[in-house]
């Protein structure tokens, strides 16, 4: 075992194949994700409250300042959950999908152990601290439309307009010169959606980067860790009937990033 802060064991390891994403392995992604990503998420998120609770109070009224306390201290609250291993607990929000976050975080407590945000599936804590957070405002009366990504997201777009501008002009001139589908525009267009989650303010943790190196998306292929671009091509270049449906899902393509909504 490792010696994990403040308590959090964790394997000195990477995550052995065939088995769900978890902190549990300290050589992961998730691990570095529930110990570093996700505090500083949520201390980012507390600050910025802090630091607008005047103009909070001016928007929403003088009653979301006092609210505006609780929910501070319920964010603060799950930020230490998080940094100690607690267990996950069961929401209390009246929405649906709050059923389902019980139903199977009780469902874990059942086949395996009560999970708690290192020793359980990596998406499950991460979607779950997210859902808190939109409790912690959903319980308020002033505040449920309040958007804690507001502020982030229009410095995103903003700085961004450049990028948004040479991206447009690419694909306008790509489209327009194109007489039969060309396969290394067509994989530059693939590359382009995968480097774009680069962009994720979950990711970048709300720090604004230069992102106009991932027009060079050969310089980016030795990062790339299984690579069936060439597969896909053929697939869709297929002249033959297809009974098959390529989906193609253009996830974070552009450099506007949102955060992950809740």
């Amino acid at each position: 075992m490792c010696d994990c802060e403040k308590g959090n064991r964790s394997m000195d390891m990477k995550t052995p194949r065939n088995v769900h994403l978890s902190a549990f392995y300290k050589r992961s992604f998730a691990f570095h994700t529930v110990k570093n990503r996700m505090p500083i998420i949520l201390t980012n998120i507390i600050d910025g409250l802090v630091r607008n609770k005047a103009n909070i109070a001016k928007e929403y009224g003088i009653e979301s300042a006092e609210e505006l306390k609780t929910v501070i201290g319920e964010l603060s609250e799950l930020k230490y959950e998080i940094q100690t291993n607690k267990p996950l607990k069961p929401l209390t929000s009246t929405a649906p999908d709050a059923r389902i976050y019980n139903e199977y975080i009780a469902e874990q407590a059942t086949t395996e152990n009560p999970p708690t945000h290192f020793h359980t599936i990596w998406l499950l804590t991460e979607c779950y601290m997210y859902r808190r957070i939109a409790q912690a405002f959903e319980k308020s009366n002033t505040l449920k439309d309040y958007d804690i990504f507001r502020e982030s997201k229009q410095e995103s777009f903003t700085n961004s307009i450049k990028l948004i501008q040479q991206m447009a002009k690419y694909i306008t001139e790509l489209l327009s010169n194109i007489q039969k589908p060309s396969k290394d525009d067509f994989i530059a267009l693939l590359k382009l959606n995968l480097w774009g989650n680069k962009c994720d303010l979950s990711i970048s943790l709300g720090k604004m980067t230069d992102h106009s190196t991932l027009f060079d998306t050969a310089a980016l292929d030795p990062h790339i860790l299984s690579d069936h671009s060439e597969q896909i091509w053929q697939a869709v270049s297929d002249t033959q009937p297809m009974s098959d449906i390529v989906t193609i899902v253009f996830d974070n393509v552009g450099y506007e990033k949102k955060s992950r909504c809740m």
